[in-house]
């Protein structure tokens, strides 16, 4: 089966919490994914690292060595290279649970063929599981857009996302001189 998802961590001197994503995107429970890597020029040790890891080969992981311009040409680069169907953003200080990809593709399965979602969007939770409540929100239920999300349901978090890779092709960061521009702006 090809994979569905690309998991795309843009990175720059973060070896060591890339290890922590390492660990959690091997248990996962549906390996039906690429993990990419956009190394934003770092000096540490992650090219050895992840080489390391390719050659264990448990689940597929690219590599992209970039020179040092921002998250946002990482994020770019990220959606240019992407192979799949949907792009997963999935910074280097987080980490998937183990069943995450599983549940992902139960709903790209639902999404796939509906030109009018984007993408699916879940809460983020902490390091123990416990995420801030939205009462608002019904379980399963498909929101129209994040300024819906944030002024009807009054949903102020982070969020895990993955979204179809031709939507935002349509939504790239734009490029300025500016290595910054907050992830709101996508």
């Amino acid at each position: 089966m090809n994979p569905f998802l690309t998991v795309v961590t843009p990175s720059f001197n973060r070896a060591e919490c890339l290890k922590v994503c390492y660990q959690h995107l091997i248990r996962q429970t549906n390996k039906n994914f690429i993990w990419l890597i956009i190394d934003d020029g770092s000096t540490d040790n992650t090219r050895e690292i992840v080489k390391k890891w390719q050659t264990e080969n448990i689940i597929k992981i690219d590599y992209i060595y970039q020179k040092n311009a921002g998250k946002q040409r990482a994020v770019n680069n990220g959606i240019k290279n992407c192979t799949t169907e949907m792009y997963g953003f999935l910074d280097s200080d987080d980490y998937y649970y183990d069943k995450s990809v599983e549940i992902f593709y139960k709903y790209y399965l639902e999404i796939k063929n509906n030109p009018s979602i984007a993408a699916v969007v879940a809460r983020r939770s902490d390091k123990d599981g416990n995420y801030r409540k939205f009462p608002k929100i019904k379980e399963n239920e498909f929101i129209v857009n994040f300024a819906t999300l944030q002024s009807k349901y009054d949903f102020h978090a982070e969020t895990c996302v993955i979204a179809k890779k031709k939507c935002l092709e349509q939504a790239m960061y734009p490029v300025i001189s500016d290595k910054f521009i907050p992830e709101s702006y996508m």
